[in-house]
C-alpha cells in the first residue's frame, strides 16, 4: 500500500527490474514509515534536549519507537501502574459481588 496499489496491482503493473530499482532506491533514500519515526524520534529528541538540564542528554534511540525497549510483563505493567496510582492519589475500586 505504500506505493498506492495493490500486490495484485503491482504484480501486474511494475517489472521485476524495476522492483529491484525501487529497493535499492530505498536503501539508499528512506521513506516510508521507518523513516518518520526516525524524523519524528529527531525532533523529540531535540526539544528534549532543548528543555533540559545541561547534565541530561538524550540520543535519537531514546525516542524511536521499539528501540531498545524490553517488553514488560503483565505483573510489571500492574505494579507500574498501581504504583502511578497510589502516587496520584487514585484508589483500586473493589468489585462488588
Amino acid at each position: 500500500m505504500a506505493l498506492g496499489m495493490t500486490v495484485a496491482r503491482v504484480k501486474s503493473e511494475m517489472t521485476e527490474c524495476e522492483f529491484q530499482a525501487w529497493i535499492v532506491y530505498d536503501r539508499l533514500h528512506p521513506f516510508g514509515d521507518d523513516r518518520a519515526d526516525m524524523r519524528q524520534a529527531l525532533t523529540s529528541c531535540i526539544l528534549a534536549e532543548s528543555n533540559s538540564k545541561a547534565t541530561q542528554h538524550f540520543k535519537i534511540n531514546d525516542f524511536m519507537i521499539g528501540q531498545g525497549h524490553q517488553r514488560q510483563t503483565a505483573e510489571e505493567m500492574k505494579e507500574f501502574l498501581m504504583g502511578w496510582a497510589k502516587r496520584h492519589g487514585k484508589k483500586r475500586k473493589k468489585k462488588k459481588g
